[in-house]
């Protein structure tokens, strides 16, 4: 193992300590400050714990994974400052700016230094962060039935909790588990929790594909599984999946399976594209509105938090959607705004071409992590990790950067970091097991 690894894991700390730290790292994201915009509780926590970690953080730069996507995403935030400075963006929305980038960054080292390592503290901090958004429906007074508690919080924790039965079961009841996840799968389409529903049944078939592959192997013992000819077969495999389970939805909405509600929504969302057919860009037009933006200025970005009224109103009249649904306060939070939804583009349009670039190499890294069985090095959690970094690549390209992601991201690429080291060094000859 890398001396780096040695010298930062956690597992010099107490068990207790390292779950007790990572649960907290996790569920304390339930409380809000309002300080810069909005701070989470975990994040203030994160925060706190960088004066008692920073050797161990500066340590971990030696990781190649850590060193990678650690100086992307300082070039990244460089990149925010000089376009925040050169259009003169106010305060408020500069400083915000900054804090979602470091808060990302600053959680990727905390966690690689003194977390990521301990099978433990993984756990805890996945109970935490899961367990936190139904705490918060609870005390909101929100009904757990309700279709907007499946979206945001319940349908999430259901499909953990289905995947963590696949960590968990017996080898005999294995299968049984696994097909529960298409069932899982099917139940959010029915709850038109729709992103979370492709997430679940893509990541189902990412487990599926790896227990063919080599069940619980660790890659180095699984002989053939970085064949070339492997990751493009498991590629079309999961672009076929894409594409049927888009059908599938076409075929179930359409036809009102999924409920009125879910035909109108489809229909209207169908309509609104400019092939007048339903894709997985429908509902994620604001990704539409930055193609414009960025061939005017594809290096500098436009700010932090970019706003531009008549922009807005321009391309929403040229693509034939209502102008209204895009800048008025009842649609957002933050009127004026340039549409994005979306990593990659939200992060160009902000930042420039060094956004872009460092959510295109994360995108790249984590769909590694998938086709190499990376996250086999989790053990028993290898399947959870696969519903989370599947989760990854749908945000890096139809979600915004922000709120309860910065902190959570910067686990993932943790993660990811993690992972892709133990898989350098086992192709190098120092053999790792699973962790248990």
């Amino acid at each position: 193992m890398n001396k780096w690894l040695a010298k930062t894991s956690v597992q010099s700390l107490p068990a207790n300590v390292a779950g007790t730290l990572a649960f907290l790292l996790g569920f304390l994201s339930i409380f809000r400050v309002s300080v810069i915009g909005s701070l989470q509780g975990n994040e203030i926590a994160l925060i706190a714990l960088i004066p008692f970690c920073a050797l161990p953080m500066v340590r971990s730069l030696r990781s190649k994974g850590v060193s990678l996507l650690f100086w992307l995403g300082a070039a990244y935030l460089l990149s925010q400052i000089t376009s925040d400075i050169y259009r003169n963006t106010p305060a408020h929305d500069f400083l915000r700016g900054w804090a979602k980038i470091g808060i990302t960054l600053a959680s990727l080292l905390v966690f690689s230094s003194v977390l990521i390592g301990n099978s433990t503290a993984r756990v805890a901090f996945l109970v935490g962060i899961y367990l936190a958004p139904l705490v918060s429906l609870w005390t909101a007074g929100v009904s757990f039935t309700s279709v907007y508690a499946y979206k945001f919080g319940v349908g999430q924790l259901v499909s953990v909790l289905m995947f963590s039965c696949v960590c968990l079961v017996p080898t005999f009841l294995r299968k049984g588990a696994l097909l529960m996840l298409f069932v899982v799968g099917v139940l959010a389409f029915f709850e038109d929790a729709r992103s979370l529903a492709g997430i679940t049944i893509i990541a189902g078939l990412v487990t599926v594909i790896q227990e063919r592959v080599g069940g619980q192997a660790v890659p180095e013992q699984r002989g053939t599984s970085t064949s070339p000819w492997k990751i493009v077969g498991a590629a079309i495999i999961l672009g076929l999946a894409a594409t049927a389970i888009l059908s599938l939805y076409s075929l179930a909405a359409s036809t009102g399976w999924l409920g009125e509600a879910s035909r109108e929504k489809y229909e209207m969302q169908a309509q609104s594209s400019q092939s007048g057919q339903f894709s997985i860009f429908s509902g994620r037009n604001e990704i539409l509105f930055t193609g414009p933006k960025i061939a005017s200025s594809p290096l500098l970005g436009y700010g932090s938090w970019a706003k531009d009224r008549n922009y807005v109103y321009a391309r929403a009249a040229e693509l034939g959607l209502n102008p209204e649904e895009f800048v008025s306060d009842a649609a957002a939070d933050e009127p004026d705004l340039i549409p994005t939804h979306s990593h990659i583009f939200g992060a160009w349009i902000e930042a420039g071409i060094l956004g872009a670039l460092f959510w295109s190499v994360v995108f790249w890294k984590t769909a590694e992590v998938i086709v190499y069985g990376k996250n086999i090095y989790g053990g028993r959690i290898a399947p959870l990790m696969n519903f989370i970094v599947v989760g990854l690549l749908w945000d890096i390209l139809f979600s915004p950067y922000g709120g309860d992601r910065r902190l959570f991201d910067g686990f993932i690429l943790a993660w990811i970091a993690w992972s892709d080291d133990r898989w350098r060094e086992s192709r190098l000859g120092g053999h790792y097991g699973r962790d248990e």
